[in-house]
């Protein structure tokens, strides 16, 4: 593992750990948890449009056809915005069946910060710094986002409708998510 990928690495684990530890001290719901993850869903998305437009302007990247994705790219956008829209419904749901939200702004604000920096950075030394935009292929920003993306989402869903621990659901999610980072961040995916 290099030097950049252990930062973002670490990144990743510490922006995790604040759930968990919020769930062990605050006695955090699912609700945070849940609403965090969509957060996340929503920066994910954010990044990779980034990355996508800087990624089109090296040749191996380029499409005329579509001004901002193109082919696997843009459907993987496009599920990530159909998850990401699924889960507003999904959250209200929680909400409304716990009670309010008002107890839980702060957390998820600071959830958002970290993973806006989290995020940032990664993108920062990763992308930039190893000039990966300059070897990414058609379809493999989008791929990228899938892989971080459905894990994640099938382990929300799996915990919500079973009785696994919400503890379990955030170190599970933890360690997929530093998988398919690293995945993501390797020499040779490139």
């Amino acid at each position: 593992m290099k030097a950049p990928r252990v930062i973002s690495s670490i990144l990743l684990i510490l922006v995790n750990s604040y759930l968990l530890l919020g769930i062990i001290l605050f006695e955090w719901d699912s609700r945070i948890v849940i609403s965090c993850y969509w957060i996340e869903t929503v920066i994910l998305i954010f990044f990779s449009i980034i990355k996508l437009r800087k990624a089109r302007k090296y040749p191996i990247y380029k499409s005329k056809k579509y001004p901002l994705v193109s082919g696997g790219d843009g459907m993987a956008i496009g599920l990530s915005i159909f998850l990401m829209l699924l889960y507003i419904p999904f959250i209200m749901l929680v909400y409304l069946k716990e009670g309010g939200m008002n107890d839980f702004i702060l957390p998820i604000f600071l959830f958002l910060i970290q993973t806006v920096i989290s995020h940032g950075i990664s993108y920062k030394i990763n992308f930039l710094g190893k000039k990966e935009f300059e070897k990414s292929p058609n379809g493999k920003i989008g791929h990228g986002i899938i892989t971080r993306l459905m894990p994640m989402h099938v382990a929300l869903i799996v915990a919500f409708v079973s009785d696994f621990s919400i503890i379990t659901l955030v170190i599970l999610k933890t360690l997929i998510d530093l998988a398919m980072h690293n995945y993501s961040h390797k020499e040779e995916t490139f």
